[in-house]
């Protein structure tokens, strides 16, 4: 029979209705030359012959076309099959569903043929998953292995085919998707490729679940996929910060959730967490900070710095929230404090102050253990008091009680080591006991207290001079010649013309001569303008220049200090009194040649001077040392 593309047998041949001929336009990208009978060819009355062609085995109407159609898509669904086909499909299912027309049969056997494209494949439809937009394709596959539909293949456009989709077994919706993920699900080993997401998915397929969720929550309780502030934990392991608590996690490294990984939507999931077993309220949160802590004392004592950051901790959390001292208690019965007396708790322990100051000398104090903690311990005394450590005599008295040593022994001082590497507060800040100065004040006349590192009286009390032999003993500086020896080694740290004028007067007052003979290496202050200066070495300085001939190669000392204190630099530093024959020697060579060897007036004025230098020392030179 002849069709538009050529003769073939009757029963291949086709006689489309209008509904048929729909179909064959619509399927006309993926249909070629379907065998339409010719028409023109027959004159328009082939049509009158519909009982003769059904005899014959042409198809007629719609239905043929349908189930034609629905042949050659059945052949084409297989691993492979491309978009174009993909769709034409589709859209033939949507157009049989709006004609109640499909084939349920033919459905079933599309249903379980190999053509949908997922990211692990090709797969049948019944079983695959297509992916809400509220969940990545990437997030799905690092927690499952479910087949998901290749969304980046097809495009936005398989979203037009949804219900179709359905129709084929697919699952689609959030609902459903997170119920198929929570019975599928399968964390990696790999705990870095875990994103924030993968998380969230987590929790929200938990909520989906709802009382059904045991089963999801037996399978992650007890691996650890949570981020946390130092690294993967179980949820056992982790808490929800609570932002009352500031930065105490992280001095005390509790595992708090980083909520920078996750982002703000985490905390809306409380009752998800909670179900799993992270600590999300504030009992259990100061539960745990509390094993924390006593987990850091078993393993080993806590650092100063620790101790320091958590005090710090505490400042921050007193102005920004309501802090009970109960809520504190893991802090005020553990022995966590370093004392004279070993580690205490804070109602066992003293912070030293001016009040305690002179009687901690002879009375046997917990005082607080700055060498251990340094200085910086004193910025938290009002933490310190809120925990319980004692700052005052009248809470302190039984232990003072318990702490004298009557009549005052110097042994006190000069053996015990922990005397001799305590701080004391002076006037630079505080040293230890080698570093520091009892300062007489008979001395203020010469020197200033504030230029030495002198022990502070207002702090320590005027009483501090009663144990002069007490703090000899353990290094203090107490003797003029020893204060001397500490101010000469500081020196050269110093660069106040005042202070350090006043320490050469101090020196020159007592008669401090160097223990190093070796002068060439002594070092003299040279004033410069607006409180600058320089130092320099003493062979480089002379007492006096009376010509000025030599202000370019040496620094006259007569120009910046006072008469009497002259000849105190030059016995303690080897200072000359005067240019040596060499120094005017070397002027003359270097005139001599600046002015291209012609004898100036200058340089005759030279020679006068040298040779009143030479008569002065009644010594007769030889051309060799002249030349």
């Amino acid at each position: 029979m002849k069709t538009y593309s050529g003769y073939v047998p009757p029963r291949k041949a086709i006689l489309p209705d209008e509904t048929g001929k729909a179909i064959i336009d619509m399927m006309k990208d993926v249909l070629m030359d379907v065998p339409i009978l010719d028409l023109e060819f027959y004159m328009n009355r082939i049509n009158l012959y519909q009982d003769e062609l059904k005899f014959l085995g042409v198809g007629l109407g719609s239905d043929d076309v349908r189930r034609l159609v629905a042949n050659w898509l059945n052949s084409l669904a297989s691993p492979g099959m491309n978009k174009l086909c993909t769709f034409s499909l589709l859209t033939f299912i949507n157009f049989c569903r709006g004609r109640n027309m499909i084939d349920e049969d033919w459905l079933d056997v599309v249903k379980d043929k190999r053509w949908v494209k997922t990211r692990q494949g090709y797969n049948a439809p019944k079983g695959s998953i297509l992916l809400p937009s509220e969940i990545e394709a990437e997030t799905g596959l690092k927690i499952t292995n479910l087949p998901i539909v290749d969304q980046a293949f097809y495009g936005s456009r398989l979203g037009s085919f949804l219900s179709e989709l359905r129709l084929l077994g697919v699952t689609y919706g959030l609902e459903e998707v997170q119920k198929s993920i929570a019975e599928n699900m399968t964390l990696t080993s790999n705990l870095p490729s875990l994103t924030g997401s993968c998380g969230l998915l987590i929790l929200k397929c938990i909520r989906c679940l709802g009382s059904g969720a045991a089963g999801l929550i037996i399978k992650i309780k007890y691996k650890p996929w949570i981020k946390t502030i130092l690294g993967f934990k179980t949820p056992s392991e982790t808490v929800l910060l609570d932002p009352r608590w500031g930065a105490l996690f992280n001095a005390l490294q509790v595992p708090a959730i980083e909520e920078s990984y996750y982002g703000d939507a985490i905390r809306q999931f409380t009752d998800e967490l909670n179900a799993i077993g992270v600590v999300v309220d504030s009992t259990g949160a100061t539960k745990m900070i509390g094993a924390r802590f006593n987990s850091l004392l078993s393993s080993s004592r806590l650092a100063p710095a620790t101790t320091m950051l958590l005090l710090g901790c505490i400042r921050e959390l007193i102005p920004n929230m309501s802090l009970q001292r109960s809520e504190l208690k893991w802090l005020l019965c553990e022995k966590w404090l370093k004392t004279r007396h070993g580690y205490k708790t804070p109602g066992e322990s003293i912070i030293s102050g001016s009040n305690w100051g002179p009687i901690s000398f002879f009375v046997d104090l917990p005082l607080i253990d700055d060498a251990h903690y340094g200085i910086g311990i004193y910025k938290f005394k009002d933490e310190l008091q809120m925990l319980g450590v004692i700052t005052d005599f009248e809470r302190g008295a039984s232990f003072v009680a318990k702490g004298l040593h009557s009549p005052i022994q110097p042994e006190l001082f000069a053996s015990d080591e922990r005397c001799r590497k305590q701080m004391f507060e002076t006037m630079k800040g505080y040293k230890i006991p080698q570093e520091c100065v009892l300062f007489d004040p008979a001395w203020e006349r010469i020197l200033k207290r504030s230029d030495a590192p002198s022990i502070d009286e207002s702090f320590y009390g005027t009483s501090i001079f009663l144990y002069e032999n007490q703090l000899r003993d353990i290094g203090v500086k107490v003797d003029p010649l020893d204060v001397c020896s500490l101010l000469s080694g500081l020196l050269l740290s110093l660069s106040d013309r005042g202070v350090i004028t006043s320490i050469y007067g101090f020196l020159n007052k007592f008669q401090w001569s160097p223990k190093d003979q070796d002068k060439c290496n002594f070092q003299v202050w040279i004033p410069g303008s607006k409180g600058t200066g320089v130092w320099a070495n003493s062979q480089d300085c002379v007492l006096h220049d009376r010509k000025n001939l030599f202000s370019s190669r040496l620094f006259c000392l007569e120009k910046f200090y006072k008469k009497g204190l002259l000849p105190f630099l030059s016995s303690a530093f080897g200072v000359a009194e005067n240019p040596s024959i060499n120094d005017y020697l070397l002027l003359w060579n270097s005139w001599a040649l600046r002015d291209n060897g012609q004898v100036t007036v200058a340089v005759l004025l030279l020679l006068g001077v040298c040779g009143r230098q030479l008569e002065s020392t009644g010594r007769r030179y030889s051309e060799a040392e002249l030349d």
